[in-house]
């Protein structure tokens, strides 16, 4: 079972979280037209939001976008398009910062990153809930929250959750087809594998001062303890930028 440093901190880096103000993302909103005026509960408002990122488009793991930004994404799906896990959890994530909610998108790993020839990562979202003063993840492509105890879970929560065979629940998006009450179980066994190496961008994408920020490109990578920095994902590309700790302090700072 993997451990990290909960101890301490390791590094000494804040995040940087997008401006709704950011042009591209007033674009979005006009695009989108969502309306979030029907609720004043957190948690709905993130089912609405992920559940028009879910609903989109259905999942094609090897098609990507011509233009890796949230306007062009959107409207190749709208035009018949699909896309990766990837894309799923960027395009919520832009939409929870043109609606004001702090969120990223969290790249999950396996043991094997460096030498798996394919499937060795998947792609979610975090947000960060003010109501229970921690950091909740949604796996948009799936269309689902997770709770234990009936707390929400983040990411490395999750991991833990999964590890010690908890009765995790499953909270799923508006829309949400998948997994249904019959392939829980085997969901969670497939997530299992990717709850190893985790990591985000320092400085989430439409930030308004992006093009000055030396760590716009940096990522940090959250590494089990004893165990070595993955320098390649899936023997062909080389993991770069990347700052690398064990404690989760450092990840999961505000």
């Amino acid at each position: 079972m993997p451990t990290y440093n909960t101890e301490n901190t390791e590094l000494n880096i804040n995040f940087t979280y997008s401006d709704p103000n950011h042009p591209v993302l007033v674009e979005l909103k006009k695009l989108v037209n969502i309306d979030l005026s029907t609720t004043n509960d957190e948690i709905e408002k993130i089912k609405i939001l992920c559940g028009y990122a879910h609903t989109l488009f259905p999942h094609d793991g090897m098609n990507e976008p011509s233009s890796f930004d949230p306007i062009t994404i959107t409207n190749e799906a709208k035009q018949g398009q699909s896309f990766r896990c990837v894309e799923y959890s960027f395009i919520a994530a832009c939409l929870c910062w043109a609606y004001g909610i702090k969120a990223r998108t969290l790249s999950l790993k396996t043991s094997d990153v460096e030498t798996r020839d394919i499937g060795a990562g998947h792609v979610v979202l975090e947000f960060w809930s003010p109501e229970n003063s921690k950091w909740v993840m949604v796996d948009v492509e799936a269309g689902c929250m997770f709770t234990y105890n009936n707390i929400y879970l983040s990411g490395l929560e999750l991991g833990n959750a999964i590890e010690n065979n908890f009765d995790i629940k499953l909270v799923h998006v508006n829309g949400s087809v998948v997994p249904t009450q019959e392939n829980i179980k085997q969901y969670i066994e497939w997530m299992r594998q990717y709850m190893y190496f985790y990591d985000t961008m320092l400085c989430q994408i439409y930030t308004t001062n992006q093009e000055n920020n030396p760590l716009k490109d940096k990522r940090m990578m959250l590494v089990p303890i004893g165990v070595k920095n993955p320098t390649v994902f899936q023997n062909i590309l080389p993991i770069k930028n990347t700052l690398y700790t064990h404690s989760v302090k450092d990840f999961y700072k505000i």
